[in-house]
């Protein structure tokens, strides 16, 4: 990255992390080198770096995130030096100092880790375990007891390729397993036990290609499913389905024949009777019509 030697602010982005306990604000600081925070980032402090064009973008000056069963953090500048100067306030009892300070003790990881190997598991219906030795030129050995749902107890032995020991555990049962890895190198034997679940079977993720419609005739009966191992297959069954048929001969041989009669009737009917029908009569005084 682009290295700045120019005294800048620090600005604080978190001021309630465990990293700034004790601390309120910082010195400026005379030095730093331009980076990029990863995705997974906390970025804690900030500098503003000015472009040549004069714009400014916030770099981060400290962060960290989190990396197995610790942290791993980064500070954009040096430890000492005329970079530090201000930072540390010179006579050595600045906010620098206890950042410093905090920094070291919020990275340790809160559990004892002695394993002398690091462990990458994936789970799923078939659990990836992969066993990384941290030193290739000693004999190793890796065994998994696993612990499924219903107390069952296997017992996997991974292979080794050279560089890493793997297997794959069975867990196409939903539920909560318990894995105890116990790694042996020169003799001495060092064990680990971590925790997972299984929320659901994998083939529940086969259905989601279906439309609503056929999921709705899943349900209601109206259908024949099969697995073949890697595929959900689902069948309609013909004979289930209901199907009705509306004739509309009666009800147009009724509006015939009621039409047929009104016809006739017109035919009937005189043009004064016509006429009568739309002609108000009036009555005459002594109760008669005009």
């Amino acid at each position: 990255g682009t290295v700045v030697q120019a005294t800048t602010l620090v600005d604080i982005q978190l001021p309630t992390d465990d990293v700034l306990s004790g601390i309120d604000s910082f010195n400026s600081i005379n030095g730093y080198i331009c980076g990029q925070a990863k995705g997974d980032a906390v970025v804690v402090l900030t500098v503003d770096y000015v472009r040549p064009d004069g714009t400014e973008k916030k770099m981060p000056l400290y962060a960290y995130r989190t990396c197995g069963n610790g942290k791993v953090g980064s500070f954009n500048s040096k430890f000492s030096g005329s970079w530090v100067t201000s930072f540390l306030d010179k006579n050595g009892t600045g906010a620098g100092v206890k950042f410093f300070s905090n920094m070291l003790e919020t990275t340790v990881p809160t559990e004892r880790n002695d394993l002398p190997c690091v462990y990458t598991m994936e789970t799923g219906p078939k659990t990836e375990i992969e066993v990384i030795p941290s030193n290739l030129y000693q004999t190793t050995e890796v065994e998994v007891t696993l612990t499924m749902p219903d107390n069952q107890v296997n017992t996997y032995t991974l292979f080794f390729d050279g560089s890493r020991h793997y297997g794959a555990l069975d867990t196409t049962e939903s539920g909560s397993y318990e894995a105890s890895i116990k790694y042996v190198v020169n003799g001495r034997e060092y064990v680990s036990t971590t925790t997972f679940t299984i929320a659901y079977k994998e083939e529940y993720n086969r259905f989601a290609g279906y439309s609503a419609g056929v999921l709705y005739d899943l349900v209601d009966e109206r259908g024949v499913v099969s697995w073949d191992g890697e595929n959900i297959q689902f069948k309609i069954n013909e004979e289930d389905i209901e199907m009705y048929v509306y004739s509309l001969i009666v009800p147009l041989m009724i509006a015939c024949v009621a039409l047929f009669v009104v016809d006739v009737s017109i035919r009937k009917l005189r043009w004064s009777d016509i006429k009568s029908l739309f002609v108000r009569q009036k009555k005459n005084k002594k109760g008669g019509k005009q």
